[in-house]
Protein backbone atom coordinates (compact mmCIF):
# COMPACT_ATOMS: atom_id res chain seq x y z
CA UNK A 1 0.00 0.00 0.00
CA UNK A 2 1.44 3.38 -1.09
CA UNK A 3 0.56 6.89 0.01
CA UNK A 4 0.21 9.94 -2.23
CA UNK A 5 3.99 10.33 -2.54
CA UNK A 6 4.32 6.71 -3.71
CA UNK A 7 5.95 5.75 -0.44
CA UNK A 8 4.94 2.76 1.67
CA UNK A 9 2.09 3.93 3.90
CA UNK A 10 2.39 2.91 7.54
CA UNK A 11 -0.18 0.40 8.76
CA UNK A 12 -1.95 1.73 11.82
CA UNK A 13 -3.37 -1.08 13.93
CA UNK A 14 -6.44 -0.18 15.98
CA UNK A 15 -8.58 -2.30 18.29
CA UNK A 16 -11.63 -1.61 16.15
CA UNK A 17 -9.73 -2.60 13.03
CA UNK A 18 -8.60 -5.89 14.54
CA UNK A 19 -12.13 -6.76 15.68
CA UNK A 20 -13.63 -5.81 12.31
CA UNK A 21 -11.06 -7.83 10.37
CA UNK A 22 -11.54 -10.89 12.60
CA UNK A 23 -15.32 -10.64 12.29
CA UNK A 24 -15.03 -10.34 8.48
CA UNK A 25 -12.78 -13.41 8.29
CA UNK A 26 -15.16 -15.43 10.44
CA UNK A 27 -18.19 -14.45 8.34
CA UNK A 28 -16.38 -15.36 5.11
CA UNK A 29 -14.89 -18.55 6.51
CA UNK A 30 -11.26 -19.57 6.72
CA UNK A 31 -9.55 -22.85 5.85
CA UNK A 32 -6.39 -23.71 7.74
CA UNK A 33 -3.94 -26.55 8.40
CA UNK A 34 -3.78 -25.37 12.03
CA UNK A 35 -7.00 -27.03 13.13
CA UNK A 36 -5.35 -28.84 16.01
CA UNK A 37 -4.97 -25.57 17.88
CA UNK A 38 -8.76 -25.20 17.97
CA UNK A 39 -8.95 -28.44 19.96
CA UNK A 40 -7.08 -26.64 22.75
CA UNK A 41 -9.44 -23.64 22.94
CA UNK A 42 -11.70 -25.30 25.58
CA UNK A 43 -8.64 -25.88 27.77
CA UNK A 44 -7.71 -22.22 27.52
CA UNK A 45 -11.14 -21.46 28.98
CA UNK A 46 -10.98 -24.18 31.63
CA UNK A 47 -7.57 -22.98 32.86
CA UNK A 48 -8.47 -19.28 32.52
CA UNK A 49 -5.34 -18.72 30.43
CA UNK A 50 -6.69 -15.73 28.53
CA UNK A 51 -7.59 -14.01 31.79
CA UNK A 52 -4.02 -14.58 33.04
CA UNK A 53 -2.57 -13.11 29.86
CA UNK A 54 -4.73 -10.01 30.25
CA UNK A 55 -2.90 -9.23 33.51
CA UNK A 56 0.54 -9.33 31.87
CA UNK A 57 2.10 -5.92 31.40
CA UNK A 58 0.54 -2.47 31.07
CA UNK A 59 -2.88 -2.08 29.45
CA UNK A 60 -3.18 -0.22 26.15
CA UNK A 61 -6.20 1.44 24.62
CA UNK A 62 -4.85 1.20 21.07
CA UNK A 63 -2.96 -1.27 18.93
CA UNK A 64 -3.01 -5.03 19.25
CA UNK A 65 -4.81 -6.42 22.31
CA UNK A 66 -1.83 -7.51 24.48
CA UNK A 67 -3.53 -10.73 25.63
CA UNK A 68 -3.87 -11.84 22.00
CA UNK A 69 -0.17 -11.24 21.38
CA UNK A 70 0.53 -13.45 24.40
CA UNK A 71 -1.90 -16.06 23.11
CA UNK A 72 -0.12 -16.02 19.77
CA UNK A 73 3.20 -16.70 21.51
CA UNK A 74 1.54 -19.54 23.41
CA UNK A 75 0.36 -21.19 20.18
CA UNK A 76 3.79 -20.73 18.61
CA UNK A 77 5.17 -22.66 21.58
CA UNK A 78 2.58 -25.43 21.20
CA UNK A 79 3.23 -25.74 17.49
CA UNK A 80 6.99 -25.96 17.90
CA UNK A 81 8.13 -22.59 16.57
CA UNK A 82 10.98 -21.87 19.05
CA UNK A 83 12.16 -18.84 17.09
CA UNK A 84 8.76 -17.18 17.28
CA UNK A 85 6.90 -15.55 14.44
CA UNK A 86 10.01 -15.38 12.24
CA UNK A 87 9.69 -19.13 11.62
CA UNK A 88 6.18 -18.78 10.12
CA UNK A 89 5.51 -17.70 6.55
CA UNK A 90 3.43 -14.50 6.97
CA UNK A 91 1.71 -15.05 3.60
CA UNK A 92 0.81 -18.73 3.37
CA UNK A 93 0.24 -19.08 7.12
CA UNK A 94 -1.59 -15.83 7.89
CA UNK A 95 -4.44 -18.01 9.18
CA UNK A 96 -2.24 -19.02 12.12
CA UNK A 97 -2.91 -15.68 13.75
CA UNK A 98 -6.63 -16.46 13.93
CA UNK A 99 -5.93 -19.06 16.63
CA UNK A 100 -5.17 -16.10 18.90
CA UNK A 101 -7.91 -13.84 17.53
CA UNK A 102 -5.63 -11.87 15.20
CA UNK A 103 -6.51 -11.32 11.51
CA UNK A 104 -2.86 -11.51 10.46
CA UNK A 105 0.52 -12.37 11.90
CA UNK A 106 2.07 -9.49 13.86
CA UNK A 107 5.63 -8.44 13.18
CA UNK A 108 8.39 -10.05 15.23
CA UNK A 109 9.32 -6.64 16.61
CA UNK A 110 5.77 -6.26 17.91
CA UNK A 111 6.15 -9.48 19.86
CA UNK A 112 9.49 -8.39 21.31
CA UNK A 113 8.09 -5.04 22.38
CA UNK A 114 5.20 -6.87 24.04
CA UNK A 115 7.56 -9.17 25.98
CA UNK A 116 9.91 -6.38 27.01
CA UNK A 117 7.04 -4.29 28.37
CA UNK A 118 6.03 -6.97 30.89
CA UNK A 119 7.59 -6.39 34.34
CA UNK A 120 9.22 -9.41 35.95
CA UNK A 121 6.87 -9.22 38.95
CA UNK A 122 3.83 -9.25 36.64
CA UNK A 123 5.06 -12.44 35.00
CA UNK A 124 5.71 -14.05 38.38
CA UNK A 125 2.30 -12.87 39.57
CA UNK A 126 0.67 -14.76 36.70
CA UNK A 127 2.56 -17.90 37.74
CA UNK A 128 1.38 -17.47 41.34
CA UNK A 129 -2.25 -16.94 40.26
CA UNK A 130 -2.11 -19.97 38.00
CA UNK A 131 -0.61 -22.15 40.74
CA UNK A 132 -3.41 -20.98 43.04
CA UNK A 133 -5.89 -22.09 40.39
CA UNK A 134 -4.21 -25.51 40.23
CA UNK A 135 -4.51 -25.82 44.01
CA UNK A 136 -8.15 -24.71 43.99
CA UNK A 137 -8.98 -27.37 41.39
CA UNK A 138 -7.09 -30.08 43.32
CA UNK A 139 -4.48 -30.60 40.62
CA UNK A 140 -1.65 -29.90 43.08
CA UNK A 141 -1.46 -30.71 46.78
CA UNK A 142 -0.70 -27.82 49.17
CA UNK A 143 1.49 -29.09 52.01
CA UNK A 144 2.94 -31.93 49.95
CA UNK A 145 6.63 -32.31 48.98
CA UNK A 146 8.01 -29.59 46.70
CA UNK A 147 10.96 -30.20 44.38
CA UNK A 148 13.44 -27.37 43.80
CA UNK A 149 16.13 -27.24 41.15
CA UNK A 150 18.22 -24.92 38.98
CA UNK A 151 18.80 -25.31 35.26
CA UNK A 152 21.14 -23.53 32.85
CA UNK A 153 19.47 -22.66 29.55
CA UNK A 154 21.52 -21.53 26.58
CA UNK A 155 20.47 -18.36 24.79
CA UNK A 156 20.81 -18.07 21.02
CA UNK A 157 20.99 -14.29 20.97
CA UNK A 158 23.89 -12.81 19.01
CA UNK A 159 24.41 -10.06 21.58
CA UNK A 160 27.43 -10.10 23.86
CA UNK A 161 26.93 -11.82 27.20
CA UNK A 162 29.07 -13.23 29.96
CA UNK A 163 29.76 -16.91 29.33
CA UNK A 164 29.00 -19.43 32.04
CA UNK A 165 29.81 -23.10 32.56
CA UNK A 166 27.07 -25.45 31.32
CA UNK A 167 27.27 -28.75 33.24
CA UNK A 168 24.98 -30.54 30.78
CA UNK A 169 27.32 -29.72 27.88
CA UNK A 170 30.58 -29.70 29.86
CA UNK A 171 31.57 -26.39 28.28
CA UNK A 172 31.05 -22.64 28.39
CA UNK A 173 28.37 -20.65 26.64
CA UNK A 174 25.87 -17.80 26.93
CA UNK A 175 23.09 -18.92 29.23
CA UNK A 176 20.45 -17.93 31.73
CA UNK A 177 19.78 -19.78 34.94
CA UNK A 178 16.28 -20.87 35.89
CA UNK A 179 15.22 -21.72 39.43
CA UNK A 180 11.93 -23.53 39.60
CA UNK A 181 9.70 -25.51 41.94
CA UNK A 182 7.55 -28.52 41.17
CA UNK A 183 4.70 -30.22 42.99
CA UNK A 184 6.15 -33.68 43.57
CA UNK A 185 2.83 -35.55 43.64
CA UNK A 186 1.41 -34.24 40.36
CA UNK A 187 4.83 -33.46 38.78
CA UNK A 188 3.45 -30.07 37.66
CA UNK A 189 5.75 -27.02 37.66
CA UNK A 190 4.72 -24.19 39.96
CA UNK A 191 7.11 -21.21 39.89
CA UNK A 192 9.99 -20.55 37.50
CA UNK A 193 12.36 -17.63 38.05
CA UNK A 194 14.75 -16.49 35.32
CA UNK A 195 18.12 -15.06 36.40
CA UNK A 196 21.37 -14.15 34.74
CA UNK A 197 24.23 -16.64 34.89
CA UNK A 198 26.26 -16.53 38.08
CA UNK A 199 23.21 -16.20 40.33
CA UNK A 200 23.67 -18.42 43.38
CA UNK A 201 21.08 -20.61 45.08
CA UNK A 202 21.28 -18.38 48.17
CA UNK A 203 20.23 -15.38 46.06
CA UNK A 204 17.44 -17.07 44.09
CA UNK A 205 15.91 -19.52 46.57
CA UNK A 206 14.18 -17.00 48.92
CA UNK A 207 12.10 -15.29 46.18
CA UNK A 208 11.24 -18.62 44.53
CA UNK A 209 10.08 -20.08 47.84
CA UNK A 210 8.20 -16.90 48.75
CA UNK A 211 6.20 -17.06 45.52
CA UNK A 212 5.60 -20.80 45.97
CA UNK A 213 4.30 -20.19 49.51
CA UNK A 214 2.09 -17.39 48.23
CA UNK A 215 0.67 -19.73 45.59
CA UNK A 216 0.01 -22.77 47.77
CA UNK A 217 -0.51 -21.16 51.17
CA UNK A 218 1.26 -24.08 52.87
CA UNK A 219 4.89 -25.07 53.29
CA UNK A 220 5.54 -28.67 52.32
CA UNK A 221 8.86 -30.49 52.60
CA UNK A 222 11.34 -28.82 50.23
CA UNK A 223 13.53 -31.37 48.43
CA UNK A 224 16.72 -30.15 46.72
CA UNK A 225 20.16 -31.40 45.68
CA UNK A 226 23.68 -30.84 47.04
CA UNK A 227 23.82 -27.26 45.78
CA UNK A 228 21.45 -26.35 48.62
CA UNK A 229 23.77 -27.88 51.27
CA UNK A 230 24.38 -24.54 52.99
CA UNK A 231 23.75 -23.92 56.67
CA UNK A 232 22.86 -20.23 56.29
CA UNK A 233 20.37 -20.98 53.50
CA UNK A 234 18.76 -23.86 55.41
CA UNK A 235 18.51 -21.59 58.45
CA UNK A 236 16.71 -18.93 56.40
CA UNK A 237 14.31 -21.53 55.02
CA UNK A 238 13.53 -22.75 58.53
CA UNK A 239 12.79 -19.17 59.62
CA UNK A 240 10.32 -18.98 56.74
CA UNK A 241 8.66 -22.14 58.05
CA UNK A 242 9.94 -24.35 55.22
CA UNK A 243 11.44 -27.74 56.19
CA UNK A 244 14.17 -28.84 53.80
CA UNK A 245 15.66 -32.18 52.76
CA UNK A 246 19.10 -32.11 51.09
CA UNK A 247 21.94 -34.60 50.59
CA UNK A 248 24.98 -34.00 52.81
CA UNK A 249 28.48 -33.63 51.46
CA UNK A 250 30.81 -36.30 52.80
CA UNK A 251 33.65 -34.53 54.61
CA UNK A 252 36.41 -36.23 56.60
CA UNK A 253 34.73 -35.19 59.86
CA UNK A 254 31.40 -36.66 58.79
CA UNK A 255 33.07 -39.84 57.54
CA UNK A 256 34.65 -40.34 60.96
CA UNK A 257 31.32 -39.66 62.70
CA UNK A 258 29.48 -42.15 60.51
CA UNK A 259 32.14 -44.79 61.14
CA UNK A 260 31.28 -44.65 64.84
CA UNK A 261 27.59 -45.51 64.29
CA UNK A 262 26.88 -48.96 65.85
CA UNK A 263 25.55 -51.67 63.54
CA UNK A 264 22.34 -52.11 65.54
CA UNK A 265 21.43 -48.48 64.73
CA UNK A 266 20.85 -49.46 61.09
CA UNK A 267 17.28 -50.50 60.33
CA UNK A 268 16.18 -52.33 57.17
CA UNK A 269 14.25 -50.26 54.59
CA UNK A 270 13.42 -50.58 50.91
CA UNK A 271 16.46 -48.37 50.24
CA UNK A 272 18.79 -50.60 52.25
CA UNK A 273 19.98 -50.29 55.85
CA UNK A 274 19.41 -46.75 57.17
CA UNK A 275 20.62 -45.20 60.43
CA UNK A 276 18.88 -42.12 61.82
CA UNK A 277 21.09 -39.83 63.92
CA UNK A 278 21.18 -36.21 65.07
CA UNK A 279 23.89 -33.92 63.69
CA UNK A 280 24.83 -30.25 63.31
CA UNK A 281 25.77 -27.93 60.47
CA UNK A 282 27.75 -24.71 60.41
CA UNK A 283 25.57 -21.56 60.40
CA UNK A 284 22.47 -23.60 61.24
CA UNK A 285 20.97 -23.13 64.68
CA UNK A 286 19.92 -26.36 66.32
CA UNK A 287 20.18 -30.05 65.44
CA UNK A 288 19.34 -31.72 62.14
CA UNK A 289 18.30 -35.28 61.40
CA UNK A 290 20.73 -37.29 59.27
CA UNK A 291 19.70 -40.47 57.46
CA UNK A 292 22.82 -42.54 56.78
CA UNK A 293 23.26 -45.42 54.35
CA UNK A 294 26.61 -47.26 54.04
CA UNK A 295 27.96 -47.84 50.54
CA UNK A 296 29.99 -50.75 49.24
CA UNK A 297 33.19 -48.69 48.93
CA UNK A 298 33.26 -47.88 52.64
CA UNK A 299 31.80 -44.37 52.24
CA UNK A 300 28.31 -43.18 53.11
CA UNK A 301 25.32 -41.55 51.52
CA UNK A 302 23.48 -39.14 53.81
CA UNK A 303 20.37 -36.97 53.81
CA UNK A 304 19.91 -33.98 56.11
CA UNK A 305 16.45 -32.87 57.20
CA UNK A 306 15.87 -29.61 59.05
CA UNK A 307 12.60 -30.89 60.55
CA UNK A 308 13.31 -33.53 63.25
CA UNK A 309 9.74 -34.86 63.22
CA UNK A 310 9.78 -36.00 59.57
CA UNK A 311 9.65 -39.84 59.63
CA UNK A 312 12.28 -41.85 57.78
CA UNK A 313 9.65 -43.57 55.64
CA UNK A 314 8.49 -40.10 54.51
CA UNK A 315 11.90 -38.54 53.85
CA UNK A 316 13.34 -41.36 51.73
CA UNK A 317 10.46 -41.56 49.19
CA UNK A 318 10.38 -37.76 49.04
CA UNK A 319 14.01 -37.62 48.00
CA UNK A 320 13.49 -40.38 45.43
CA UNK A 321 10.63 -38.31 43.98
CA UNK A 322 12.98 -35.37 43.48
CA UNK A 323 14.24 -36.91 40.24
CA UNK A 324 11.02 -35.95 38.46
CA UNK A 325 12.20 -32.35 38.34
CA UNK A 326 15.47 -33.42 36.71
CA UNK A 327 13.48 -34.83 33.79
CA UNK A 328 11.19 -31.85 33.29
CA UNK A 329 13.41 -29.92 30.86
CA UNK A 330 14.48 -33.11 29.09
CA UNK A 331 10.90 -34.21 28.38
CA UNK A 332 9.56 -30.76 27.53
CA UNK A 333 12.24 -29.27 25.29
CA UNK A 334 9.73 -29.66 22.45
CA UNK A 335 7.98 -26.64 23.99
CA UNK A 336 11.14 -24.58 23.42
CA UNK A 337 11.72 -24.09 27.14
CA UNK A 338 15.42 -24.31 26.32
CA UNK A 339 15.28 -21.41 23.81
CA UNK A 340 15.07 -17.77 24.85
CA UNK A 341 14.04 -14.72 22.81
CA UNK A 342 16.59 -12.11 23.93
CA UNK A 343 18.95 -11.00 26.69
CA UNK A 344 16.36 -8.72 28.26
CA UNK A 345 15.42 -10.36 31.56
CA UNK A 346 11.87 -9.00 31.38
CA UNK A 347 11.34 -10.64 28.00
CA UNK A 348 12.91 -13.91 29.18
CA UNK A 349 10.75 -14.09 32.31
CA UNK A 350 7.61 -13.25 30.33
CA UNK A 351 8.40 -15.85 27.67
CA UNK A 352 9.15 -18.44 30.34
CA UNK A 353 5.75 -17.75 31.92
CA UNK A 354 3.99 -18.19 28.58
CA UNK A 355 5.90 -21.43 27.96
CA UNK A 356 4.72 -22.74 31.35
CA UNK A 357 1.12 -21.83 30.49
CA UNK A 358 1.51 -23.72 27.20
CA UNK A 359 2.78 -26.74 29.12
CA UNK A 360 -0.23 -26.70 31.44
CA UNK A 361 -2.67 -26.43 28.51
CA UNK A 362 -1.10 -29.43 26.79
CA UNK A 363 -0.89 -31.32 30.09
CA UNK A 364 -4.63 -30.86 30.71
CA UNK A 365 -5.35 -31.98 27.13
CA UNK A 366 -3.33 -35.19 27.35
CA UNK A 367 -4.65 -35.95 30.83
CA UNK A 368 -8.20 -35.87 29.47
CA UNK A 369 -7.20 -38.12 26.57
CA UNK A 370 -6.07 -40.81 29.01
CA UNK A 371 -3.78 -43.69 28.16
CA UNK A 372 -1.70 -44.11 26.07
CA UNK A 373 -1.61 -40.35 25.34
CA UNK A 374 -1.28 -39.21 28.96
CA UNK A 375 2.41 -40.16 29.04
CA UNK A 376 3.40 -38.90 25.60
CA UNK A 377 5.80 -36.00 25.23
CA UNK A 378 4.69 -32.65 23.73
CA UNK A 379 6.48 -33.47 20.47
CA UNK A 380 4.55 -36.71 19.98
CA UNK A 381 1.22 -35.07 20.85
CA UNK A 382 1.96 -32.27 18.42
CA UNK A 383 2.56 -34.70 15.56
CA UNK A 384 -0.66 -36.60 16.31
CA UNK A 385 -3.16 -33.86 17.22
CA UNK A 386 -1.88 -30.45 16.09
CA UNK A 387 0.11 -30.61 12.88
CA UNK A 388 -1.95 -32.97 10.69
CA UNK A 389 -5.41 -31.46 11.40
CA UNK A 390 -7.16 -29.55 8.59
CA UNK A 391 -10.11 -27.33 9.42
CA UNK A 392 -12.63 -24.82 8.15
CA UNK A 393 -13.59 -22.03 10.55
CA UNK A 394 -16.75 -19.99 10.01
CA UNK A 395 -19.18 -17.92 12.08
CA UNK A 396 -22.72 -17.86 10.70
CA UNK A 397 -23.99 -15.70 13.54
CA UNK A 398 -22.64 -13.56 16.39
CA UNK A 399 -23.09 -16.22 19.06
CA UNK A 400 -21.19 -19.23 17.72
CA UNK A 401 -18.22 -20.18 15.56
CA UNK A 402 -18.25 -23.56 13.84
CA UNK A 403 -15.06 -25.51 13.20
CA UNK A 404 -15.18 -28.46 10.81
CA UNK A 405 -12.24 -30.82 11.29
CA UNK A 406 -11.35 -32.96 8.28
CA UNK A 407 -9.67 -36.36 8.21
CA UNK A 408 -8.46 -36.41 11.83
CA UNK A 409 -6.88 -39.81 12.50
CA UNK A 410 -7.75 -39.48 16.21
CA UNK A 411 -11.42 -38.65 15.57
CA UNK A 412 -12.69 -41.63 17.60
CA UNK A 413 -10.77 -40.40 20.65
CA UNK A 414 -11.89 -36.78 20.30
CA UNK A 415 -15.49 -37.05 19.13
CA UNK A 416 -17.16 -37.59 22.53
CA UNK A 417 -15.12 -34.83 24.16
CA UNK A 418 -16.24 -32.19 21.68
CA UNK A 419 -19.90 -33.13 21.30
CA UNK A 420 -22.16 -30.51 22.90
CA UNK A 421 -19.03 -28.72 24.06
CA UNK A 422 -20.75 -25.65 25.50
CA UNK A 423 -23.02 -27.79 27.67
CA UNK A 424 -20.06 -29.81 28.93
CA UNK A 425 -18.16 -26.67 29.88
CA UNK A 426 -21.13 -25.06 31.61
CA UNK A 427 -21.65 -28.26 33.62
CA UNK A 428 -18.13 -27.67 34.98
CA UNK A 429 -18.85 -23.99 35.72
CA UNK A 430 -16.64 -22.90 32.82
CA UNK A 431 -17.67 -20.01 30.56
CA UNK A 432 -17.60 -21.46 27.00
CA UNK A 433 -17.39 -18.08 25.26
CA UNK A 434 -14.10 -17.24 23.53
CA UNK A 435 -13.05 -13.63 24.34
CA UNK A 436 -10.55 -13.50 21.48
CA UNK A 437 -13.30 -14.33 18.93
CA UNK A 438 -15.97 -11.87 19.97
CA UNK A 439 -17.28 -14.00 22.86
CA UNK A 440 -18.59 -16.66 20.48
CA UNK A 441 -19.11 -20.24 21.60
CA UNK A 442 -17.26 -23.06 19.84
CA UNK A 443 -19.00 -25.83 17.88
CA UNK A 444 -16.71 -28.64 16.66
CA UNK A 445 -17.71 -31.05 13.89
CA UNK A 446 -15.70 -33.93 12.44
CA UNK A 447 -15.84 -34.86 8.77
Amino acid sequence: MLDGACQPAPRVVTREGVEQQVAALLRRGVTSPSGGGVLLWPYLRALQVYERLETLGPSHEAGYPPARLGLGLLFETLYGYPDGIRAIDPVSRADFGLLAGLPWLPAATTQYRYLQAIPVLDALGVQVAFAQHLAATDRVTPGGPINLDAHNVRTYSRKEMKRSYLPEEKGYGKAFRFFYTQDQTSRLPLIALATYSGTTVSQATPPVIAHTQQALGASGLLVADKEWYCGALLQELRQRGVPALVPAKLTARRQAAYDRIPLDAYLPTLDGPIARITTTLKNFDGPLVALIRPLHDGTYWALLCTEPTVPTDTALPAYTGRWHIEDFFLHNNDLAIDRLPSLNLQAVQAMLTIRLLAFHVLEAFRRDLGEPYARQTPGVLRRQFLLPVQMKLQARDRQTVTVTVYGCAQQAVLHARYQQLSQQLRAQDIDPRLPWLGNRELIVRFA
